[in-house]
């Protein structure tokens, strides 16, 4: 077997990181307010909080479904 050494960076690390840079820009792009009709009213926010909300739910489907197949 070869001995690898690791070099303390991940590619794992690396992928995050451009994806939460881009998911910043993105969000500083759009603040813009925007309507969200709810089932009991509407609220008025910017489109960055929805797209948070949105990351933020994601991440948690994403950790919580592999823990429901087993």
């Amino acid at each position: 077997m070869m001995n690898k050494e690791k070099s303390g960076v991940s590619v794992k690390l690396i992928i995050n990181i451009i994806i939460a840079v881009l998911l910043i820009a993105f969000m500083i792009a759009n603040r813009q307010m925007v309507d969200i009709n709810l089932f009991v009213g509407t609220i008025s926010t910017p489109i960055f909080m929805v797209i948070l909300v949105s990351v933020i739910l994601g991440w948690i489907m994403k950790w919580l479904v592999p823990k429901f197949k087993k």
